[in-house]
């Protein structure tokens, strides 16, 4: 459970007052909210949860219900999953109707609940079966703590159900694996399984495949976990084909390169995945939908690319970025970072002090992400040209704006 200095910086973060205060305008209408799921694993492991979601006993209409009375801002962003997206006190929370599993004539239908323990039993992994209180104490129905602790990723219950009611939990399993903050080891049980139900994989749509890929490429354990998805012909199922040794070697190498801003590295690792065939890349981007700048990085990366590029060319990219810094932009600020991802670039175009120097050389980050936008409905309509102004604006300014400059720019 919570140590003092734990439950000290919970209780003092901006959400929980806002939490707070959404718990005493539930109550007075006889309903329960708990903070559940992935926020409660992260808060326990020391890691700043991204987002915090909440469950309530409540149905959807009578959430809608108690937010009018209470005066709540509110959008049905989610409605007919049971989720409606609030704001309180600056802070956006996703509420969500619990729910549970009932048999009707043999068949297993999902309905509103009002039990935390049924709703866990729902959910993929123990570790994401915890709910917390407004006085911070854990429900804790599956052991999640536990295993928690033991750096142990369990299927909630039976794995074999949980794999059949949806099968893109195989690769949310490999996403926790590549997970830097938490380190969980492999179950090596479960590979058998996965394998046994990879082909299930084929029916998930792209979009959903592609979310969880790409969260397993940005991260530094890649090569490690793209060798034990390789094992269960994972890749083979999502139309990759089976991934050569000798580029999961590269992967592990790439990771070396902490410098590389991470959504380009996603571009760069599945260029480096699939550079053995140009036609497998375009067809997987096409499928998946992955966006137009992913897909133009990874084609740079394709070995077609790397092997009609001339050194000429690959000495004029490091000049006009690296050694012309006042010249910055941002389509070199992609190609830096392609640089510093691909080191034997660097030894074909430099001389070894260069590379050092190369080395410490700190890349900008655009401090702004979509993320902080995607949950006010409001905004999604705008969200691409703010975020393509906020982005001209950060670059204007020589990449010296910072998050508060670039929120009071969106407040005004």
């Amino acid at each position: 459970m919570f140590t003092c200095d734990m439950l000290e910086d919970i209780q003092g973060k901006d959400w929980f007052a806002a939490f707070r205060i959404l718990v005493d305008q539930f109550s007075k209408h006889n309903h329960e909210i708990r903070v559940v799921g992935g926020a409660v694993r992260d808060i326990l492991s020391g890691v700043s949860p991204h987002d915090i979601d909440i469950c309530c006993t409540a149905a959807p209409d009578e959430i809608v219900d108690i937010c009018k009375k209470e005066d709540i801002i509110y959008w049905e962003t989610g409605i007919q999953h049971g989720t409606i997206t609030v704001f309180k006190k600056r802070q956006v929370f996703e509420i969500t109707s619990l729910r549970q599993d009932r048999l009707e004539n043999d068949e297993k239908i999902c309905v509103y609940g009002k039990s935390f323990e049924e709703d866990a039993k729902r959910r993929d992994f123990t570790i994401n079966t915890m709910s917390m209180d407004v006085n911070c104490k854990v429900y804790d129905y599956f052991d999640g703590e536990a295993d928690l602790k033991a750096r142990s990723l369990k299927f909630t219950e039976n794995a074999d159900n949980r794999i059949k009611e949806d099968p893109l939990r195989i690769l949310r399993y490999f996403r926790f694996m590549a997970r830097e903050d938490l380190d969980f080891n492999m179950d090596e049980s479960y590979l058998s399984l996965f394998e046994r139900y990879s082909k299930r994989l084929e029916k998930v749509s792209g979009e959903r495949i592609w979310s969880e890929i790409s969260k397993i490429l940005r991260s530094k354990k890649a090569g490690r976990v793209v060798s034990q998805m390789n094992q269960c012909q994972i890749f083979e199922s999502i139309g990759m084909g089976t991934i050569p040794p000798h580029i999961i070697e590269d992967i592990d190498f790439s990771a070396q390169t902490p410098s590389c801003d991470k959504d380009i590295r996603v571009a760069l690792v599945l260029g480096l995945l699939l550079r053995h065939d140009k036609a497998i890349l375009e067809e997987v981007c096409t499928k998946w939908k992955v966006s137009k700048k992913t897909k133009l990085v990874s084609h740079r990366f394709c070995l077609d690319y790397i092997k009609h590029s001339t050194i000429q060319h690959k000495i004029e990219i490091y000049e006009q970025v690296y050694l012309n810094p006042e010249k910055f932009s941002e389509e070199h600020l992609t190609r830096l970072q392609y640089l510093k991802f691909d080191k034997a670039v660097l030894r074909e175009v430099v001389t070894q002090d260069d590379i050092q120097e190369f080395e410490k050389f700190t890349l900008p980050t655009f401090p702004f992400s979509k993320e902080m936008f995607a949950k006010i409905p409001s905004f999604k309509s705008k969200q691409k040209p703010v975020l393509d102004r906020l982005r001209k604006l950060w670059v204007k300014s020589g990449f010296t704006m910072s998050l508060e400059d670039l929120m009071r720019k969106v407040e005004s």
